[in-house]
Formats: C-alpha cells, sequence, structure tokens
C-alpha cells in the first residue's frame, strides 16, 4: 500500500506542477510595462524599479571593493573572448576541411516551406487553442495633425479595430472578464499631437499547454521530409579518362608488307 501511496503522491505532484498557469500581464500607458507571474506570483517585473540611492554606496571601502570586482570581470571576459576566437578560427579550419556541399537556393526555399508548414503552422495552431487573453482596457486617441487627416485616420483604425477584433475573437481564447469595467473606444482628438494607446492585456497559458506545444512541434519536424544538399560535380577527369592514363599508345608498323624483300644478289640504284 505504501508504494500505492509513494506513486499516487508522485502523480498528483506532476499534475499540480502541469496545471499552473503562466500569466504575461501588458501595459502601455505613458511607458510599457510587463509582469510576469506564475501562479500569482511576480517571477519578472520590467521595468525593474530602481532603489533609492543610499550613502553607502559611495564610501571609500565599497569604491575600492568595487574596482577590484571590476577588474577581476574585466580579465574574465578578455580571457573568454580570446578562447571564444580560437574556438572560431579552429571551427573555420576545420569546415574550409570538410568542404561540406551547400544547399541552393531552391532547396532553401522548399526547407523554409517545409519548416513553415510542419512545424511552425502545428505549433501555431495549438498555440492559439491554448492561448487566453484577458482584455481589460483598448483605448486608442487619434491625433496630430490637421483634422481632415485625424478624421480620414480615425475611420481607418475604427475599421481595422473592429475587424481585428472580430478575426481574434473567432480564432483564439479572448475574455473580456468586468464587461462592465472593460474599455474598448477608439476616439478622435483633434487637439492632441500625436495619436495615443493605452493596452491592458493579460496572456496565460499552462504549463502543460507548452509542453503539448513544444511536442506538436518536435513531431512535426520529424515528420517532415529530408532536404540533403546535394554534392556539387568537380570538374576533373572522368573514370574512362583516368584508365586511359596509364596505358601507352601503340605504334604502328611503317613497313609496306605488300612490297617483295629486296634478295641479297639484287643490286639497289
Amino acid at each position: 500500500m505504501t508504494a500505492w501511496y509513494i506513486l499516487l503522491g508522485i502523480a498528483a505532484f506532476f499534475f499540480f506542477v502541469a496545471m499552473l498557469r503562466i500569466t504575461v500581464i501588458l501595459r502601455l500607458e505613458d511607458a510599457f510595462g510587463m509582469t510576469v507571474r506564475l501562479c500569482g506570483i511576480p517571477i519578472l517585473v520590467l521595468p525593474k524599479r530602481e532603489a533609492p540611492p543610499s550613502l553607502r554606496r559611495f564610501r571609500i571601502r565599497r569604491f575600492r571593493r568595487w574596482r577590484r570586482k571590476e577588474q577581476k570581470k574585466y580579465l574574465k571576459r578578455r580571457l573568454s573572448e580570446q578562447a571564444a576566437q580560437k574556438k572560431k578560427e579552429q571551427k573555420k579550419k576545420e569546415t574550409a576541411a570538410e568542404d561540406k556541399p551547400k544547399r541552393s537556393l531552391k532547396e532553401n526555399v522548399a526547407y523554409g516551406v517545409d519548416l513553415v508548414r510542419y512545424v511552425i503552422g502545428r505549433a501555431l495552431s495549438r498555440f492559439g487553442r491554448y492561448l487566453r487573453i484577458d482584455v481589460y482596457r483598448i483605448e486608442v486617441a487619434v491625433g496630430g495633425g490637421e483634422p481632415d487627416k485625424v478624421a480620414v485616420a480615425y475611420g481607418a483604425v475604427c475599421q481595422s479595430v473592429s475587424y481585428l477584433q472580430a478575426l481574434l475573437d473567432q480564432h483564439l481564447n479572448v475574455r473580456y472578464p468586468n464587461k462592465e469595467k472593460t474599455v474598448l473606444a477608439v476616439t478622435a482628438d483633434f487637439l492632441a499631437e500625436k495619436t495615443v494607446v493605452h493596452l491592458h492585456l493579460a496572456l496565460s497559458i499552462r504549463l502543460w499547454q507548452v509542453v503539448a506545444v513544444a511536442l506538436a512541434a518536435l513531431f512535426g519536424y520529424l515528420k517532415m521530409p529530408k532536404h540533403e544538399p546535394k554534392a556539387k560535380k568537380k570538374d576533373g577527369p572522368s573514370s574512362s579518362d583516368s584508365s586511359d592514363l596509364g596505358k601507352v599508345p601503340e605504334q604502328k608498323n611503317n613497313t609496306n608488307t605488300s612490297q617483295s624483300p629486296v634478295t641479297s644478289g639484287q643490286e639497289v640504284s
């Protein structure tokens, strides 16, 4: 029974980890901001808040310590750059010695089409089904320039936003959690010098869904037909020519066999 309890505990742990949701909150007001949360706990916040300066930072001891650390970092960076440069040179020599055949333009195009078809297409289809988009605020204030240009731009923005909203609602999992507080508006501000956009979106996906997207991309890559570069024909002697190189041409016999031989007693004039 204890073994069953251990197996059930391991299965429950993996199920709990797989059901965790990753949420990315995007804000665009005066400046762009992004917050990444895992199970409601903020992991990454951009831009980072700067701590207020303290007087301890400006002590001589801290400055000397910081100087020593910077010198050590500089030496490590120089050594790593030199090692990387040596590796690059060695790799270039190896590639030059191997002289592998390269793909032609036609083969590269075929490879790109198959990559989009088998890998990227499948991954994006799964990702679009699993991704959840929560819309809290989308507000666009069209401005800048002359009033006639603002009016034309306002009409174009209204039409594009309506088409985009219908497309996303049809093909993606878009939700409006607080319909009463959600702001979806496009306005024309003839006094503003430029167009202002305010966004507040939340993109979320579970961990098992991320793994499913990665597996779909992997299986698509394995099913993709192979595109191996063809070896170029070298300009050199053919096999028949090379076999004939070692042969010595036969000498023709220039003597005329039809003439009768000269006898010993006959004089030659």
